[in-house]
């Protein structure tokens, strides 16, 4: 090992990486690509991704809701006759506050 060469790289070490952190930022502004200097996780390669959404939209059929306008209110409609039958069978929810919780007792 030369004595000049370590006294050389310690003088121009720091000025060196200076020029070339300072060349980075000229070059990125030049050609308009991002400068990162500290590394720090932005998530920007993640953002760069084409967005899928419309591709995966497209490979679902339509909503029947959609299709037919009164599609829903059918179902509605046969889900509340369903639950008319049970509450007059006596097999419906409870009303609040009269379920099994309510009937074993409070802390005592």
């Amino acid at each position: 090992r030369v004595h000049g060469d370590h006294f050389c790289r310690t003088l121009m070490s720091a000025p060196a990486r200076r020029t070339a952190a300072e060349l980075a930022a000229i070059s990125s502004r030049i050609f308009g690509t991002f400068q990162n200097p500290t590394n720090a996780r932005t998530g920007r390669k993640i953002l760069r991704r084409r967005l899928v959404g419309a591709e995966i939209a497209s490979y679902y059929p339509p909503l029947m809701s959609h299709a037919f306008p009164g599609y829903l209110d059918e179902i509605r409609q046969r889900r509340q006759e369903r639950a008319a039958l049970l509450t007059a069978m006596g097999q419906g929810p409870p009303k609040k506050g009269e379920g099994k919780k309510s009937k074993k007792g409070g802390k005592k």
